[in-house]
């Protein structure tokens, strides 16, 4: 549906695509401001994962759906593979820092990539498989190296499902002991019911008390079982007041 908007689509792990696009856009750029933009999108169509609509014809349904997308031009490929970094680049730990007040004033590690729930309304959870996640140390040494470049004093762990990440609770207890001088705060986006703990709550570090967020998606037991993502709403109301007992104010 975006096709008719959007000049191309990477498909898959954006990494593995963008030293080539990249490359590709120099060349194009050297050829001076003549250079019309579709030649760059036939400079970039044989890239894997690039998917450039305009270089397609599509064929449709009487009822809207497609019926076939063929190639339009030489350099377009029959089918689009998509890219997979199957081992996770280094964490960054030297971003770019605002000079001004920002929403999420904090640093960011990806802990693991993809997820392995299968819940039918997230796009995210099919496209970005197989999982894939960082070894602890890896994790650690980042915090560190983050901390240090960038000043901050609290750190989002970040991934589709933060609890799922196996050794959870002994990461963010690893954190908090190894940083507490430092007064590491940390934020867990995107937790399941399912897989928080009261264990997890208690590892976190003592200092400032971040938001935390739980995400029942849908308002009632039947839908949560259609979009396979199925939770007593008593675990929820246990685990909000497991959170207020312990000092979080912010539950989203």
């Amino acid at each position: 549906p975006m096709a008719d908007f959007i000049d191309f689509f990477v498909i898959g792990d954006g990494e593995e695509v963008l030293l080539e696009l990249v490359d590709s856009f120099r060349d194009w750029k050297r050829q001076g401001k003549g250079a019309a933009k579709q030649e760059l999108f036939r400079q970039i169509a044989p890239i894997p994962g690039i998917y450039v609509p305009s270089l397609y014809h599509v064929e449709y349904e009487a009822n809207g759906l497609p019926k076939g997308i063929t190639p339009a031009v030489a350099e377009a490929s029959p089918t689009i593979q998509r890219r997979i970094v199957t081992k996770l680049p280094p964490p960054v730990t030297k971003p770019v820092v605002p000079y001004i007040e920002v929403v999420h004033d904090r640093g960011a590690i990806e802990i693991q990539r993809g997820c392995s729930r299968g819940c039918r309304f997230c796009q995210a959870g099919i496209i970005y498989r197989p999982v894939r996640e960082r070894c602890q140390e890896e994790v650690l040494q980042a915090t560190e190296k983050l901390m240090a470049n960038c000043g901050y004093s609290e750190v989002s762990l970040v991934s589709l499902s933060t609890s799922d990440y196996p050794g959870i609770d002994e990461l963010v207890s690893s954190l908090g002991y190894r940083y507490s001088k430092h007064n590491l705060s940390l934020s867990l986006p995107s937790l399941r019911i399912d897989t928080f703990s009261v264990r997890l709550i208690d590892s976190l570090p003592s200092g400032k008390k971040t938001g935390l967020t739980l995400a029942p998606e849908v308002g009632s037991q039947r839908l949560q079982q259609v979009i396979n993502k199925s939770t007593p709403e008593d675990e929820f109301l246990e685990t909000a007041a497991t959170a207020f007992d312990r000092g979080w104010t912010n539950l989203k």
